[in-house]
C-alpha cells in the first residue's frame, strides 16, 4: 500500500493492483486504518527525506564552508570542530539531544521536519568540509581577489567565479550527503513517528517481525528510488569534472 505522490515510478514494475494500491490523500481515521490493513505502508517521507536534506545541505553547506575558510579567526576553526562533533557522536545520542531539546514542540516533534534537521546535523559537516577544502585552493583566492579588482560585487564573484569553480567539490558533498541520508538508521530510529517513517526504519521492524518477505518489498522500493538519484549524481559529477577539472 502507497501513500506517496513522489513514488509513482512504483507503480511501473508490473505489480498487481490487488498488490499495489496507491490510495492517494488520506484524512487522520481513513490514514490510521489504512495503516493497519497494509503490510508495507510508505509515505512521501520514506523517499522525500533525502533530497530535502541534501537541498538544505548545499543551501547551508556552501556559505558555511566560504565563511569559514574565508575567516582567518580561531573562533572559526572552533567552530568548524564543533559542527564536526555530531560526526563523532552515536546517532543515539544526537537524536535524545534533539527530542530533550524541541521534544516539547509537539507540532514540530510530529513533523518531518524534526527528522530533517536530525539529518542535517549529522551530514551537514560532511558538505562542509568538502566544499571547505576546495574553497581554501590558493589559485581561488587568486581568482576572487582578480574578480574583486575588477569591480565584481560579493554576489558576482561568489556566484559568478567560487560556486562555478568548487563545482565537483559540491557534487563530490552533494553524493556523501544523500548517500548518508538515505541509509540514516541510528538518529532517524529515536525521531520518527509512525506518519514521519523512512525505508531503512521501515526495512528494520520488518526483520525485527520476521516479516521477510515485507523487508523484501522494502528492499525493492528502496533501490527503484535510490539507484536512479546515485547514477544521475554520479553523471552530473563527471560532466562537471569533464568540462571544469578538478
Amino acid at each position: 500500500l502507497l501513500n506517496a505522490a513522489p513514488m509513482h515510478d512504483v507503480g511501473k514494475i508490473g505489480i498487481p493492483d490487488a498488490v499495489l494500491r496507491k490510495p492517494g490523500p488520506l484524512d487522520a481515521a481513513a490514514m490510521r486504518q489504512a495503516y493497519l490493513e497494509a503490510d508495507v505502508f510508505l509515505l512521501p517521507s520514506c523517499c522525500e527525506n533525502s533530497p530535502n536534506s541534501l537541498g538544505e545541505a548545499m543551501l547551508l553547506g556552501v556559505p558555511c564552508a566560504y565563511a569559514l575558510a574565508r575567516s582567518p579567526s580561531r573562533a572559526a576553526r572552533w567552530f568548524e570542530e564543533l559542527l564536526t562533533l555530531p560526526v563523532a557522536v552515536p546517532g543515539l545520542a544526537s537524536a535524545l539531544a534533539l527530542i530533550l531539546v524541541y521534544g516539547q514542540l509537539a507540532g514540530f516533534r510530529q513533523s518531518f521536519a524534526f527528522i530533517l534537521v536530525g539529518h542535517m546535523v549529522f551530514t551537514l559537516p560532511f558538505m562542509v568540509r568538502t566544499v571547505g577544502a576546495a574553497f581554501r585552493k590558493g589559485e581561488l583566492r587568486a581568482l576572487e581577489e582578480a574578480a574583486r579588482s575588477l569591480g565584481a560585487s560579493f554576489a558576482q564573484r561568489f556566484l559568478g567565479v567560487l560556486v562555478p569553480a568548487v563545482l565537483p567539490a559540491i557534487v563530490a558533498g552533494s553524493l556523501m550527503v544523500f548517500t548518508l541520508s538515505v541509509g540514516e538508521f541510528n538518529l532517524t530510529w529515536m525521531l520518527h513517528t509512525p506518519l514521519t517513517r523512512t525505508l531503512p526504519v521501515g526495512l528494520a521492524d520488518s526483520y525485527a517481525s520476521m516479516r521477510i518477505e515485507i523487508g523484501s518489498a522494502y528492499t525493492l522500493v528502496f533501490l527503484i528510488v535510490i539507484l536512479p538519484v546515485l547514477w544521475g549524481l554520479q553523471a552530473i559529477g563527471a560532466l562537471i569534472e569533464k568540462h571544469h577539472g578538478t
